[in-house]
């Protein structure tokens, strides 16, 4: 991991989960504590004590995820919650403290060498952590991901270092302490890329001219995410959970663009129709315009706050910007992917000429915005929903 700015170089827990056991997908919440977190596939639940311990193992990554609640008055900061947890597993690797959406947080890299654990039958390894404070005095959560120094060798799929490392990361970025949290950047994307100032980019179509700001770090703290979700999503191809990765590897882009795009999103509401369809179509007409562009060399999805900027991106890049900028603006939306045509599109809640799939019992316009002359209406040939998944968000 590289990370622009600050420097990233059996134990434990959970909470009134509403889960099932085993869980293999799903976002994972706490009505009692109320976070959430959307973790990657393949979470197997191992170990429950009380309603605020809980341990999970994975069973395509090698790597193990534990939650602890703590009480607001056993920790002052979020060092202290995670030190307390580094000491148990006998972890010296130095803690750092930063802010997220208003309240302390902490995060460490984790080396618990074997011999150095307070327990010592546990092998060593290594891992990442976090804690975070609840808001309204709910009390401190902190999440580790680890696996054992021979996990690699024996894990079923072929993981390197790198691998599970950035695995671990993930981890500890789709937890939210709070709703807001969940449309906004993870923690460790945070931590990796402080706000640095902001820059304008331009909404321009024939009719509007927009001046739109955005952070400086935004483009590259949304490209960092998104290649590293790549990078993780590449090992779920094939097997059983690869539908339900390649949706979460979209959830977790669109969470992590939502606020790099609010500010640009409220200006757009007060300057396009307020009608939902005419204001779409107004989108629509602007992302016709992109220059389309692929690229093979990563993850072949261009960040939303470059897209917007530069105005170009693939399918699935302009599709995912379209329904995010609806949604800011209060028309639902939704991502359809398509493993059989190697496409995506978009399916946006307004009247409009063309094909309509019906998800989750609403009706949605499908617009193809890699057909401009045909108004974005999707080819006959693609006009089969069982051909098509939705990512919901």
């Amino acid at each position: 991991m590289k990370p622009k700015k600050n420097l990233l170089p059996a134990m434990f827990f959970i909470f009134s989960l509403l889960i099932f056991v085993p869980v293999y997908c799903l976002e994972l919440q706490s009505p009692e504590f109320g976070f959430f977190m959307d973790i990657p596939e393949g979470f197997l639940l191992t170990e429950k004590r009380g309603n605020d311990r809980y341990r999970f193992q994975n069973l395509v990554f090698p790597a193990e995820m534990q939650i602890a609640v703590y009480p607001a008055e056993n920790f002052n900061t979020g060092k202290e919650a995670l030190d307390h947890i580094t000491g148990q597993i006998g972890s010296g690797e130095p803690v750092s403290e930063f802010t997220w959406r208003h309240r302390k947080a902490a995060i460490a890299k984790l080396v618990f060498p074997q011999g150095q654990n307070p327990a010592p039958d546990i092998p060593g390894g290594s891992g990442w952590g976090a804690a975070a404070e609840l808001p309204l005095g709910k009390g401190w959560i902190t999440v580790i991901s680890y696996n054992y120094s021979d996990s690699l060798k024996k894990s079923p799929v072929e993981i390197s270092e790198e691998e599970i490392e950035l695995f671990h990361l993930s981890v500890l970025d789709s937890f939210s302490t709070d709703m807001g949290t969940g449309y906004s950047a993870g923690l460790v994307t945070t931590f990796c890329f402080p706000k640095e100032g902001e820059i304008h980019s331009t909404f321009e179509t024939a009719k509007t001219k927009i001046p739109v700001p955005f952070d400086k770090s935004d483009q590259e703290a949304s490209q960092y995410l998104i290649e590293r979700e790549f990078k993780i999503l590449t090992k779920y191809m094939g097997n059983e959970y690869m539908t339900d990765a390649w949706k979460r590897y979209y959830r977790m882009i669109y969470r992590d663009s939502w606020e790099r795009l609010e500010k640009a999103a409220f200006i757009l509401d007060n300057h396009l129709p307020e009608n939902p369809r005419e204001r779409a179509e107004e989108l629509i007409q602007w992302l016709f315009d992109f220059t389309y562009e692929r690229n093979f060399q990563g993850s072949d999805f261009l960040n939303l706050p470059e897209a917007f900027t530069d105005r170009r991106g693939d399918c699935d890049t302009r599709s995912l910007l379209l329904v995010l900028l609806m949604k800011q603006t209060g028309t639902d939306g939704v991502l359809l992917i398509s493993p059989e045509f190697g496409h995506s599109v978009a399916a946006i809640a307004i009247d409009r000429d063309g094909t309509y799939f019906q998800i989750n019992g609403k009706k949605y316009a499908v617009v193809d915005l890699n057909s401009s002359k045909t108004g974005g209406k999707l080819v006959e040939e693609m006009d089969d929903p069982a051909k098509w998944f939705a990512v919901t968000f």
